[in-house]
């Protein structure tokens, strides 16, 4: 263990001791300098006190991503020269605006000392780590990760996405990583493709970047006889948001250090209890270049602050479902990508989907190998998931060389708005 991970243990037993306190302490003082150096956050908690229980902090504004989008410079607490690190994104919002936002460099500091104190239950030193996720960009998830591998002492070796499963395999069966990175698809269609070898030594994979079906754990721990772990994140958290451990792959332990997370009401903004399904709100606790406070992801989970098994103390997210816009709903009944994931992945030829939605009609886009789907036991579980409400479609398309077809993060595509 080095002087930082040292450093982590003695403010988490500092922080967790009184967790109610720092959590406290922290916010007061990331709101204060929001206040005084953000013209949104000025004029938005200009009513507000500085000085506050968690229990008044609940009743704060939110900020959302269409107001970021509307003026993103209005969030910004630093000069802009102060700033080594800007995210363009696009809103998931109808005014087709993007999201900026802005990082320092002790901002991006905090995710790599993260990433390096939560990829030390993954990778010891001198193990490889392949990372095969997108983009490679200074400031990036990607490159973050890789330092914080770096720092701990871990070798840290960029694939990329996997866009051709024989040219995937022949290189890990090369570099025999300890440790794989990746979306939780693109490696079901490793697993499941032809060129996959009858046995393959691979101890622990952490999932990211979508959500995760526990069809498709299930597929790879027992064809890898190995241990998986899921991350949470996104890019106005920093990236890291939690992290699952040794004892349940569906239960992430939050970045208590740096975010507070909440469960709300996603009609009425009101704190749920314990355990209740809701929006997933963050606040930053030690960000300076773009404080967020109160910020709706519009992913949906839950929230619980049992002792982990594991020993952790912090806060645990999990049933995370995704985003809301990525499910849809008629007549009280809402049906998330997740719950399709869980039907269609457990059929062994199908290597993913798209959903495409047109008025009460569903077009549901399956993509596969070689192996002959039984479409009549396909169709009944879709039907006794979708009930009488959604008529759909069920097209079948077979892919060259077994490859994955979406290598981001995979969304219900809308043709049509609906109420829901």
């Amino acid at each position: 263990m080095n002087f930082l991970q040292d450093l982590w243990e003695q403010k988490m037993a500092e922080a967790w001791e009184k967790p109610e306190r720092y959590i406290r302490e922290q916010l007061i003082q990331s709101v204060l300098w929001a206040k005084t150096h953000s013209r949104f956050y000025k004029k938005a908690y200009a009513s507000y006190q500085d000085n506050f229980t968690l229990e008044e902090f609940a009743q704060f504004p939110f900020t959302e991503a269409k107001q970021i989008a509307a003026d993103p410079f209005s969030f910004l607490c630093m000069k802009p020269d102060e700033i080594s690190r800007i995210v363009t994104m696009q809103s998931s919002g109808s005014t087709g605006q993007n999201k900026k936002i802005f990082f320092s460099t002790a901002d991006q500091q905090l995710t790599v000392d993260y990433f390096q104190y939560g990829m030390r239950t993954l990778v010891n030193p001198g193990e490889k780590c392949v990372i095969c996720l997108p983009g490679n960009n200074p400031g990036g998830v990607v490159d973050l990760l890789v330092k914080g591998l770096s720092a701990l002492g871990a070798v840290p070796i960029i694939y990329g996405s996997i866009d051709n499963l024989q040219a995937a395999w022949q290189f890990l069966e090369r570099e025999k990583p300890h440790c794989l990175v990746a979306m939780p698809v693109q490696i079901l269609a490793l697993c499941r493709s032809r060129f996959a070898p009858k046995q393959f030594y691979l101890p622990k994979i952490l999932f990211s970047a979508d959500v995760l079906a526990k069809s498709i754990v299930e597929e790879i721990t027992q064809k890898w006889q190995c241990t998986v772990y899921h991350h949470y994140g996104m890019t106005e958290m920093g990236y890291g948001g939690a992290l699952s451990c040794f004892d349940d792959s569906f239960h992430m332990h939050t970045r208590a250090m740096d975010l507070y997370f909440e469960i709300v009401d996603v009609q009425t903004g009101q704190l749920l209890k314990e355990g209740e399904m809701g929006e997933i709100v963050f606040s930053t606790l030690n960000r300076r270049g773009m404080p967020l406070l109160r910020y709706r992801t519009g992913d949906m989970g839950r929230m619980k602050k049992k002792l982990c098994p594991c020993g952790y103390k912090a806060p645990v997210l999990y049933d995370v479902q995704g985003r809301i816009q990525n499910s849809f709903a008629q007549h009280g009944k809402r049906i998330w990508q997740k719950d399709l994931d869980e039907i269609l992945f457990s059929f062994a030829g199908i290597l993913d989907f798209q959903i495409i939605i047109a008025g009460d009609r569903l077009q549901i886009q399956l993509y596969k190998n070689k192996i002959v789907l039984p479409e009549g036991r396909i169709k009944e579980k879709l039907n006794a998931l979708l009930g009488s409400t959604w008529q759909y479609d069920l097209l079948l398309t077979e892919q060259e060389k077994d490859l994955p077809c979406f290598y981001g993060k995979r969304m219900i595509k809308w043709e049509k708005a609906m109420d829901g």
